[in-house]
């Protein structure tokens, strides 16, 4: 497997063999904002892990591939900005994407629409980001759980296309949303939210399913409205 990249503060190309090598790279030579110019078909686990001096990525040039493995751009905290555009045909996406990329304020899914597969801890620890459109994701059949978790700072999710999400998890924890709304149940939610693992304000949203692509911010501690 090969890869290539260009370094586009120097200008200087790079050609490595294997994601080793790769990561290797960036890091002993703190590159801060790169170009992916080539990889495999399917991008191997952990592509460019921990590499904390990233600031920015491109991928649009990546029109050929169709999977992602587990901790892609993992523990990459400097991150600000990430194009993903190349990344349409793109249909599985394994575990800990972008997970702890805690300086990324924003990031446009829309370019993976053809996802049908999401592992567990999608956008984990994303501290920074503030408010997140899931709609292109609605062709996804199965999202693992943790996704979205520790994002504290959402403050607007467009879920939309996504419903079908939370009623197959409403059959596998025999939630009663009916029940859900009473403050008497608070400890039940709170219990259920640690286990399932998405953001609490994207559970907000499921105590209402037939109105749950309309946000609604709930204080995590009191679900009273803020």
């Amino acid at each position: 497997m090969s890869y290539e990249i260009l370094d586009l503060d120097t200008n200087r190309n790079y050609k490595l063999n294997d994601i080793s090598s790769l990561n290797n790279c960036v890091k002993n030579n703190n590159i801060k904002n790169i170009k992916i110019l080539k990889t495999p078909n399917f991008i191997e686990n952990e592509f460019l892990y921990n590499c904390r001096k990233l600031e920015s990525i491109d991928l649009s040039p990546l029109s050929n591939v169709t999977k992602i493995g587990d901790c892609f751009l993992e523990k990459c905290h400097k991150l600000e900005s990430i194009d993903l555009s190349g990344l349409s045909n793109v249909t599985k996406i394994g575990g800990w994407f972008l997970m702890n990329c805690s300086n990324l304020t924003n990031i446009d899914l829309s370019p993976l629409s053809n996802v049908t597969e999401i592992g567990s801890w999608f956008l984990y620890g994303c501290h920074h980001l503030k408010s997140i459109d899931l709609s292109p994701l609605s062709n996804v059949t199965k999202i693992r759980d943790y996704c979205l978790y520790n994002c504290y700072n959402l403050k607007s999710i467009n879920s939309r296309g996504l419903e079908w999400f939370y009623h197959e998890k409403k059959e596998e924890y025999q939630i009663n949303y009916d029940e859900m709304i009473y403050d008497e149940m608070l400890p039940r939610r709170k219990e259920f939210m640690k286990e399932y693992g998405l953001a609490w304000e994207l559970m907000a949203a499921v105590w209402n399913p037939a109105n749950f692509h309309k946000f609604k911010y709930l204080d995590p501690d009191t679900f009273a409205d803020i």
